[in-house]
């Protein structure tokens, strides 16, 4: 045991314990994004001739397939990130982590596409609340017709006032 006691100790725990967390949510964001994305594809394969509706969403089979080819993407794209990053940084993934790799890969092509058309619906959604105030046509333009002949000015005198 060290006997050393300062506070370098102290904030050496307290990023033990940050980085513990860290990696805590991590793999409990990973568990759940890999659920939802599984769980979706059961629901996809359900839509993927016909038209599904739950809870008022329906999901038709150009969704259901987008759904899907996106994971499959992602099941592509991810090995070759993850080689990628090993060639660069000179490190080895055991065969027994693959699985995860896949799985994440999956998850994040199907999720994310799900996202990104969703933001897509909200800012469509948006655009057609937008609404435009119907323009006024300009008013036409008003004719003053002056005759000099017809006015007069006032005529009267102050002195006649004072005079009563």
């Amino acid at each position: 045991m060290s006997s050393k006691n300062d506070e370098t100790s102290g904030i050496a725990i307290a990023i033990g314990i940050f980085a513990a967390g860290a990696i805590i949510m991590g793999v409990l964001i990973y568990a759940i994004a890999v659920f939802f994305s599984l769980a979706l594809t059961v629901l996809s394969i359900f839509a993927w001739n016909k038209p599904l509706t739950l809870w008022g969403n329906t999901a038709t089979p150009r969704d259901a397939r987008r759904f899907v080819g996106a994971g499959l993407i992602g099941v592509a794209c991810a090995p070759v990130i993850v080689l990628f990053g090993c060639a660069l940084f000179g490190f080895v993934i055991e065969k027994q982590y693959w699985i995860h790799i896949y799985l994440g890969g999956y998850a994040i092509g199907s999720l994310g596409v799900a996202y990104l058309d969703l933001k897509q619906e909200e800012a469509e959604a948006a655009a057609r609340a937008l609404i435009v105030p119907p323009t006024m046509p300009p008013a036409p333009p008003k004719t003053i017709q002056s005759h000099p002949e017809d006015f007069t000015f006032a005529d009267w005198s102050d002195d006649e006032e004072f005079r009563k």
